[in-house]
């Protein structure tokens, strides 16, 4: 049973009207932009850009705003603006590009062969092929925030090594089989993550299998095996173990979905784990829909270490590509978690995407 206690600082009381005024602003910022969108479509062919057959322009961005509690802070910021390009060259061949504008690099840039349904190369920076909730976008995660387990085990924000969104420089193939009940990828990636040269002398190996038990439910297993070299306890730079391994199952209907994983890692000499699971229920097909989140994940296996965290959600899109989201974060915590204070905390976050 997981123990702790949620911090409730308050700070000295001040004028709240100012911040509470802002906060209803940007509650209420995605239904005028509805209203604004519902009455103004019109036809100005004469002013579209056409483009090549083989180049599609996309991308989105994404404004959060963050309030955790006991703070005097009320955070906005842009968090993300991608731009995307990509088609298709050759009749089997397509390239895709996606760059960030916020802190400007590289996130994806890879050419992509699809010899038959059941056999395709991706060569260059990609997503890791480890875990079904990596191999989703921020623009169709439920949640602003990826799970903690997975930030800390697939190559994301908490992660002690990698901290490359998910991705690295590789190569894997994928398809389809029996019929498309499976579903396969698998590849060799250099393990240094994003945009970064190799340091080591092995390649890493990842793989992602997912078998249709029946229709709208997968059941699925990933594995990661390699090495990444960083500093440990104060010692220069070295080579260290650095495997996983996923368990998990996805689910989604006409209006309900649900997915969950067990991720189970090694970081040089220490074991960490972590599970994950989400319900999520349409209630206004392509409009609105809310969500439920929890997540528990332990940085060593061997000490009480845990942090558990709970998420109550909704997202609301007013047009293609372009939602509002809504996360109350609840976080608490069994002994003492590195570098973390546990608390609840307010998320929201606009979507505009084209």
């Amino acid at each position: 049973m997981i123990q702790g206690k949620i911090i409730d600082v308050c700070p000295a009381a001040t004028d709240s009207r100012p911040k509470l005024l802002l906060v209803a602003c940007f509650l209420l910022l995605p239904f005028l932009l509805s209203a604004a969108a519902a009455d103004s479509i019109v036809a100005a062919k004469r002013h579209e850009l056409r483009l090549p057959s083989y180049m599609k322009l996309g991308g989105y961005g994404l404004l959060t705003y963050r309030h955790r509690e006991g703070s005097k802070h009320h955070d906005f910021r842009p968090r993300i603006v991608f731009l995307s390009a990509g088609g298709q060259i050759l009749p089997r061949f397509r390239y895709y590009i996606l760059v960030d504008l916020v802190r400007p690099r590289l996130y994806e840039y890879y050419g992509e062969w699809a010899f038959s349904e059941g056999f395709g190369l991706r060569l260059g920076q990609q997503r890791v092929t480890f875990c079904f909730e990596n191999q989703i976008s921020l623009s169709l995660l439920e949640s602003i925030e990826n799970s903690p387990t997975v930030a800390a085990l697939a190559g994301r924000a908490q992660d002690v090594a990698l901290k490359s969104s998910g991705r690295d420089i590789g190569v894997h193939a994928f398809g389809y089989l029996l019929k498309r009940r499976l579903h396969y990828r698998v590849g060799f990636f250099q393990g240094a993550g994003m945009n970064n040269p190799e340091n080591n002398e092995r390649k890493d190996f990842a793989a992602l299998l997912s078998l249709e038990a029946f229709p709208g439910l997968r059941l699925g297993g990933s594995l990661y095996l390699g090495e990444a070299v960083y500093a440990l306890n104060g010692a220069e730079a070295a080579g260290h173990i650095r495997n996983r391994w996923a368990v998990g199952f996805l689910y989604e209907g006409k209006r309900f979905e649900a997915r969950s994983e067990y991720l189970r890692g090694r970081d040089a000499d220490t074991w960490k784990d972590g599970i994950y699971a989400m319900a999520l229920y349409h209630f206004l097909p392509q409009r609105l829909r809310a969500f439920a989140k929890v997540d528990c994940f332990r940085p060593d296996s061997s000490s009480p270490n845990m942090l558990f965290t709970g998420i109550l959600g909704a997202n609301y899109s007013f047009a293609s590509r372009c939602r509002f989201q809504l996360n109350y974060l609840i976080e608490m915590q069994q002994a003492v978690f590195p570098g973390r204070i546990a608390g609840n905390t307010l998320l929201a976050q606009l979507q505009i995407g084209f």
